[in-house]
């Protein structure tokens, strides 16, 4: 199994296959919203908050956990956890 690795922590790994969706021809390629939301956690812009609070309620509880168990590691106070 191939993972990928978030550069600014190596720790932080997530499965090749699971960061991000190929949609059916004429769709656009996305990155899993954990992903995006785990960049967007660092340097907290009044638009990040705006995703976070878009994302979150979509997202799967095991994207929610793989974000919370993410953010323990960069930001093991961030304000996200109390939604997560």
């Amino acid at each position: 199994m191939i993972d990928w690795v978030y550069r600014r922590n190596p720790a932080i790994l997530r499965p090749l296959r699971q960061i991000g969706f190929h949609p059916p021809p004429g769709g656009f390629p996305h990155l899993a919203p954990e992903l995006v939301l785990l960049f967007e956690s660092k340097d907290m812009l009044a638009h990040d908050r705006e995703d976070f609070d878009s994302a979150a309620p979509a997202m799967d509880s095991e994207s929610r956990r793989w974000l919370r168990q993410a953010l323990v590691r960069t930001a093991p106070h961030h304000e996200w956890f109390r939604a997560l």
